[in-house]
């Protein structure tokens, strides 16, 4: 059987943060019935009405199974729309996922993470995967969050790792060709990328975009179809293509369906011996693991920061209340206020750098202490069935 699969970033911020969303929601739920797809992996839908729009354009094109998060809050971003039945599902949130003291990268308030559906198919059972990973933001020498994203691809390898399906995945990786996560992640899952393979690489962030201009990244392909073998199943691509890539007019402004481009692509799935289970590559694997211990150490070192910091300000806090308090002072009514006002200043900035090393920082040392014992541990692909508990 052949199946037609599309991806994009709908770029649906809440609190107005993105543009047109409203005509552009419109202009994407109408393209729904021309594309004839039969898996829509959406990703970057933050609102509900835009939720509602894109569904109600799904139905449309004959997508009558849908899998999201309700609500707004760390609701993950992630909308899929199927063709066939959606027998489970499973979400989980990325256990690295950003920083909470960068409010402005949001993305630690996102609840990203991937969602697998398990769809019934005339041709039997095919497992999709729709993902979102973290935001570079900068270039990549001074990109804070790569420990992250590595963090991410080993937990959705390991969450692949069981699965004997046919598999396709798709979603916005953040994460060109080049970049070590990419290498991780094909190293480690077996996972094949359609346009490499079909060698039909099209950029999906583009510089030519009217909401992309003033952006430094303006061309790159870090959104992706994947797709794997079953272990009876063989998964062939056929095609890939741009799509969502046209300049629209809003009333008398240039727009376009998104600050992404999306991708459709084809692939035939067959009955047929496949290769023996997929080994994960011994050098992607101590890549990923130098890449966790590092970036593990760097956290470490912040706690330790945060820590000193947090000692600092208490210290002076103490101190400037004590001076406060002594008689010599007590007729300085000007100096007594100001070290008051310093106690009381430092009181709560320490008290914050404390619950960020103690709460934060912890949580981050404790995730990135599991990643790296399970993939210490990573063995080749398994043959029981996946848990879905």
């Amino acid at each position: 059987m052949r199946l037609r699969i599309v991806t994009l970033n709908t770029w649906t911020l809440p609190w107005r943060l993105s543009r047109d969303t409203p005509r552009r929601m419109q202009a994407i739920a109408a393209q729904l019935p021309v594309l004839e797809a039969d898996v829509i992996g959406f990703q970057e839908v933050w609102t509900r009405s835009a939720a509602q729009i894109l569904l109600a354009g799904a139905e449309r094109a004959g997508l009558h199974a849908h899998w999201d998060v309700p609500g707004s809050f760390r609701k993950s971003g992630l909308l899929v729309a199927s063709r066939h039945p959606i027998e489970r599902a499973r979400f989980e949130a990325f256990a690295l996922n950003g920083k909470p003291q960068r409010i402005q990268h949001s993305d630690y308030y996102g609840g990203k993470g991937f969602v697998r559906l398990e769809l019934k198919t005339p041709g039997g059972r095919i497992d999709v995967v729709n993902t979102h990973l973290h935001a570079q933001y900068t270039r990549a020498k001074d990109d804070l969050y790569h420990g992250h994203r590595v963090g991410q691809m080993v937990q959705l390898v390991l969450a692949l790792q069981k699965i004997t399906a046919p598999l396709v995945a798709v979603g916005d990786f953040n994460a060109q060709e080049e970049t070590p996560e990419y290498a991780v992640l094909r190293g480690l899952s077996g996972l094949r990328d359609v346009a490499a393979e079909l060698d039909h690489r099209q950029m999906t962030v583009l510089a030519e975009n009217p909401y992309r201009r003033s952006v430094w990244n303006a061309q790159e392909r870090i959104d992706y179809i994947f797709v794997r073998h079953g272990v009876q199943t063989r998964v062939e691509p056929l095609v890939i293509k741009r799509v969502f890539d046209e300049t629209l007019d809003f009333d008398g402004h240039a727009g376009t369906y998104s600050d992404h481009a999306g991708l459709v692509a084809d692939v035939e799935i067959t009955n047929g011996k496949t290769q023996p289970p997929f080994e994960p590559d011994p050098a992607a694997a101590a890549r990923a693991l130098a890449s966790l211990r590092e970036e593990r150490a760097m956290a470490q070192q912040q706690q330790n920061t945060s820590r000193n910091t947090a000692g600092s300000f208490g210290l002076a806090a103490a101190l400037a209340l004590l001076s406060a308090r002594s008689q010599a002072l007590d007729r300085r009514r000007l100096v007594r206020g100001l070290l008051l006002g310093t106690g009381f200043a430092a009181l709560p900035l320490g008290a914050c750098n404390l619950a960020f090393s103690e709460h934060f920082i912890r949580e981050e040392l404790a995730a990135y202490d599991a990643l790296i014992a399970r993939l210490a541990q990573l063995s080749p692909v398994e043959r029981p069935n996946p848990d879905y508990s």
